[in-house]
């Protein structure tokens, strides 16, 4: 297949359409890498600095000039025996080709300083590119951010202003306190306004989508990249990686040009030698009539002797700009090191943290539901149960954060790395990098510490924590009263509840839907399809489930009624907790099958 230039595609992208619709992630950088007008900006920067090499480069080559002439030229004489002025035509032309044969290497060192000078361009332009695309991914990933919490603060409404017309319909019957009222309309208040802040935080990154790419978001956004698989596996592995970055190796280069200036500078030093040869030809010269052939061959040499003491001054203020450059890549090391270090240490921590934000949004959940409950028959407060709502709404949202930022992370230390646009299958617009071997390659330039010792991730020493605290006052023991003796049970109803508990602990979610009825009441006022989606999403996620039932006993209400209650030990991956629990039966077409569930004590589901 044949390849364009990288010119010839330029122009074919700038008069295709403006952009397209972006709907995954890859698109959305894609987009920003070609159209962009910052990263345009540096891919035309970098192909100026070609041209510029060429222009210096062209001293090398000897100059050839021609010149012509015609006109009428008027000679006053003062010679006694001349009676007077006279007027003469003079045509000519002239062709001189000039030479340079020695410049004190002033050619020499100005082409490698450009050269240089280009590289630096050309690692720019990767540096603006890894940027961008970062940027992109930043802005595609707060789209997706808010659009969720948006969604969030819109349940959160439809809650509190249920909430509202609950208490509402009480105080209009007599039933309700006009203070429960006041403190719903509150929280009502508080709800819409949260909404509607979300709401402008996701018009405001729509925003920053489209300066990105050109393009507002599309309706039907795909699923982020999964990065993690290019991830390094562990700090020695991302200190290796961390020199290839594009900004580190502009800096490398930058020093190589200013200390090829430097060099340039010391020109002046030297004498210059020039070759010269020139041909003119003329008629009537001086009024003599005649046409006159001159032709001169010189070597001609330049020497300076004295300047003001400019050459010596000149000489060390380039090299001063050479330190410049040297303290310019320090501090780009720094740079790059500590942005690196924060979002590696942010991989491992927010993937650490999201489990314990995913176990907050599950306990305040349960907290939630027991209090709706309990407030319904007048044991808990209408300001418990708004207090949970918004403390289950915050929950959430912290988890939603916690995800995108943690996907964030990950494609910020790609970016470090170099390996971000790799990562999406994706290529700058100039791939290729000029050649760097300009005779002058220092490699202490790149012997510099940017992957130098990594300042290691808190630990959090939960034992010590604990040992910090004084010690508490022992418990009261409660009084053990004579364990009641189980009742006889069906022997399908002890199948069923140790089926049940096996089902369960395996993750087989089809058999343990089965056990359920399909007039099943699930807690708070639940449809059974909402709480059957929450039970197959809890149960799959990751790890194993160790289930314990303890203390069974059984009661029978008639032949096809009956409760089974016991101790439910419960481990997973993420949580724990031990509960009393009485699984409700009835008999369905012969088949014994659980209509309730409830726990009496413990956490609640």
């Amino acid at each position: 297949m044949m390849k364009l230039k990288p010119l010839v595609m330029f122009m074919m992208l700038a008069t295709a359409p403006l952009s397209f619709a972006a709907t995954t992630m890859k698109d959305a950088v894609e987009q920003t890498v070609l159209k962009n007008p910052e990263v345009r900006a540096k891919w035309l920067s970098y192909k100026a600095s070609s041209d510029e090499q060429d222009v210096a480069r062209s001293n090398y080559y000897p100059r050839v000039d021609i010149q012509a002439f015609a006109g009428y030229e008027r000679l006053d004489s003062a010679q006694p025996n001349n009676s007077g002025n006279s007027g003469f035509s003079h045509p000519g032309a002239s062709i001189e080709l000039r030479q340079m044969l020695f410049d004190g290497f002033a050619t020499q060192t100005e082409v490698r300083r450009l050269g240089y000078g280009k590289l630096t361009r050309y690692y720019e332009l990767l540096a603006a590119s890894d940027q961008a695309a970062l940027e992109t991914i930043n802005a595609y990933l707060d789209v997706l951010r808010y659009r969720e919490l948006v969604g969030l603060a819109k349940d959160n409404y439809a809650v509190h202003k249920e909430t509202y017309d609950q208490i509402a319909e009480r105080v209009a019957a007599g039933v309700g306190r006009r203070v429960d009222l006041e403190t719903a309309t509150g929280r009502l208040a508080l709800a819409e306004s949260n909404w509607l802040t979300q709401a402008s935080n996701l018009h405001d990154v729509s925003a920053r989508y489209e300066r990105l790419t050109g393009m507002p978001p599309d309706v039907e956004m795909g699923q982020p990249t999964d990065f993690g698989p290019m991830l390094p596996t562990n700090t020695a592995e991302l200190k290796e990686r961390l020199p290839a970055n594009p900004a580190f190796k502009s800096a490398v280069y930058n020093i190589r040009a200013a200390r090829a200036d430097a060099e340039n500078k010391k020109s002046d030093y030297y004498p210059q030698f020039e070759f010269r040869a020139r041909q003119d030809v003329g008629n009537n010269r001086d009024g003599i009539d005649g046409t006159y052939n001159d032709s001169v061959v010189q070597l001609v040499m330049n020497y300076n002797l004295f300047r003001g003491g400019a050459t010596t001054a000149r000489a060390s203020q380039y090299a001063q700009q050479l330190n410049i450059a040297y303290e310019m890549r320090d501090k780009t090391c720094r740079d790059i090191r500590q942005t690196t270090q924060i979002a590696w240490n942010d991989v491992s921590r927010l993937k650490e943290q999201l489990g314990y934000l995913d176990q907050h949004v599950l306990s305040t959940e349960k907290s939630r539901d027991a209090f709706r409950r309990q407030f319904d028959i007048g044991q808990r407060s209408l300001l418990d149960v708004l207090d949970t709502e918004n403390e289950l709404f915050e929950a959430r949202n912290a988890l939603v954060r916690g995800e995108y930022d943690f996907q964030l992370s990950r494609a910020r230390v790609l970016a470090q790395t170099h390996q971000l646009l790799a990562a999406l299958q994706l290529s700058p617009l100039e791939n290729t990098g000029p050649d760097d071997n300009l005779g002058d390659n220092v490699t202490e330039d790149e012997k510099i510490a940017c992957s130098g010792v990594m300042i290691e991730s808190v630990k959090l020493d939960r034992e010590a924590a604990m040992a910090a605290r004084p010690p508490r006052a022992p418990l009261p023991v409660p009084e053990v009263k004579a364990e009641t003796p189980a009742g006889t049970c069906d022997k399908a109803v002890t199948d069923l509840v140790a089926n049940w508990s096996n089902a369960w602990s395996g993750k087989m979610m089809d058999t343990y839907l089965s056990f359920y009825s399909e007039k099943f009441e699930a807690s708070g006022g639940r449809s059974r399809a909402d709480w059957e989606a929450k039970r197959r999403a809890r149960v799959s996620k990751e790890g194993g489930i160790t289930l314990k039932l303890d203390n069974q006993t059984c009661k029978m209400n008639g032949k096809d009624r009956g409760e089974v209650t016991f101790t439910q030990v419960y481990t997973s991956k993420n949580y724990s907790d031990t509960v009393q629990k009485t699984l409700e039966l009835q008999q369905e077409s012969g088949k014994w099958k659980i209509i309730r569930e409830r726990v009496t004590s413990g956490r609640t589901e």
